[in-house]
């Protein structure tokens, strides 16, 4: 928010709607996703290690579909917003934030699962990792793509809204990555 500050306060009054509304979707999603933990520290206390990674899994084809479902709404965007009832320049920002953030519900909600997945077998320091790299990485995404740094163009908020996503996606690639990491394969099967 802070970044978009600076484009005015049309795009800033824009980023937080579209963002609470996308919110709303991940949210909803990730509460289910957050249950991964619980499965995955009974098998765990168990020693059903194959069983944890199956959690995991299962959660992230749930967030594959969740995220190809909810990308109609890309069309819908123009209608919703108008609804809301914002001015038009502020609705004109907050379809295209919106419809950008779009692209990020399904690897956000796959890695609310991942991460709860290496919290029920006792390593949270991994989904805390991903997460400060995913922030970090947000920030210095939206540096670059809302104000055309590092050769990238100025694409002000829809640059905001795709440093978000890429930071999503960031976060599940890091987090699936480590799932499928050697060590880890061999003892939980993943």
């Amino acid at each position: 928010v802070l970044q978009v500050s600076r484009l005015g306060t049309t795009d800033l009054a824009a980023v937080m709607p579209a963002g609470i509304l996308v919110f709303c979707f991940i949210a909803l999603a990730s509460g289910a996703s957050s249950c991964v933990n619980t499965f995955v520290s009974q098998s765990f206390g168990k020693e059903d290690l194959r069983a944890c990674s199956a959690y995991a899994w299962q959660n992230t084809f749930v967030a594959l579909i969740l995220g190809a479902g909810v990308l109609p709404l890309w069309y819908c965007a123009p209608f919703l917003f108008r609804l809301i009832g914002h001015e038009p320049a502020v609705q004109a920002s907050e379809v295209v934030y919106f419809q950008v953030r779009l692209w990020g519900v399904g690897a956000a909600v796959a890695a609310w699962g991942l991460g709860s997945y290496f919290q029920g077998i006792h390593k949270p320091w991994v989904a805390f990792a991903a997460t400060v790299a995913a922030n970090l990485a947000n920030l210095a995404l939206a540096w670059a793509l809302i104000f055309g740094r590092l050769g990238f163009p100025a694409l002000g908020i829809r640059g905001a809204g795709l440093a978000t996503s890429g930071a999503a996606c960031l976060q599940a690639v890091l987090l699936l990555g480590v799932l499928l990491q050697p060590r880890y394969a061999r003892v939980f099967g993943g």
